[in-house]
């Protein structure tokens, strides 16, 4: 069975819309290569692209395009580029790093703040 391609329900309301949304993944995977091949995180690559596409250049505006999706998108992307990040940690185990030496000392410093809070809200008032 072949469609209408004239019938309203057929053809796609938002061609300007779509063909943006598809140079931006096209972009993306070319920067996401460049990164790759420049042996530099990617995320550098896709800030440089953004910013030349959108503030400078002024080919994309992101409110118009995304609307009030824009916020909830910017959120989730955060979101998935610092839980990326923390995958990629690595600590070392040894008792004679940094991360010991912050550990022995920090324990201190909350408490003597708690003990000078607690000193000072609880101190007789001088009226």
């Amino acid at each position: 069975m072949i469609r209408n391609q004239s019938h309203p329900a057929t053809r796609n309301p938002y061609p300007e819309e779509n063909s943006i949304l598809l140079a931006i993944g096209g972009t993306a995977l070319l920067c996401q290569w460049l990164a790759w091949r420049l042996r530099m995180p990617a995320i550098l690559v896709l800030l440089v692209a953004g910013t030349l596409a959108g503030p400078l250049l002024g080919l994309l505006d992101p409110q118009k395009l995304f609307g009030p999706l824009l916020f909830p998108l910017v959120s989730l992307s955060v979101a998935m580029i610092l839980f990326e990040g923390s995958l990629t940690l690595r600590f070392a185990r040894d008792p004679t790093g940094w991360m010991y030496a912050a550990s022995t000392t920090q324990p201190p410093k909350p408490t003597v703040g708690w003990l000078l809070i607690a000193l000072i809200e609880n101190s007789p008032d001088d009226e």
